[in-house]
């Protein structure tokens, strides 16, 4: 089956699973693309269970993929490479985040409300 989109401009992939050792959380997905709205117009992330298979080896990998298409790029006065260097900082300063802050399983503001009317029969 072929690709059904076009082509990324900017393409990006963090191994979360090597670096924390669980799975990326919703809010941590969410958190990612509050980071990167700033910098693009629109941003695809997608978290990902990859496995590579060899012969003689099988590593199972939990990635973050990170897609910025064309249309997404800011406009020509920024140049692509700044734009890639902008978008690095940020996920790198979001992986440090997901490490050294609590795992992002905290519910938002708004989950919170809907759970409390549950609980409380409201």
């Amino acid at each position: 089956i072929g690709r059904t989109r076009l082509p990324a401009a900017l393409e990006f992939c963090v191994n979360f699973g090597i670096f924390a050792g669980r799975e990326v959380s919703r809010r941590e997905i969410e958190r990612l693309g509050e980071a990167l709205l700033p910098l693009v117009e629109g941003v695809s992330i997608a978290s990902e269970h990859r496995y590579e298979l060899g012969e003689h080896s099988t590593v199972a990998l939990h990635q973050v993929h990170v897609e910025i298409g064309p249309a997404a790029l800011p406009p020509h006065d920024r140049d692509v490479e700044q734009v890639r260097t902008q978008v690095a900082a940020a996920l790198e300063q979001w992986l440090d985040d997901c490490l050294t802050r609590v795992s992002g399983q905290e519910l938002t503001h708004r989950e919170l409300l809907a759970r409390d009317a549950v609980v409380d029969g409201v």
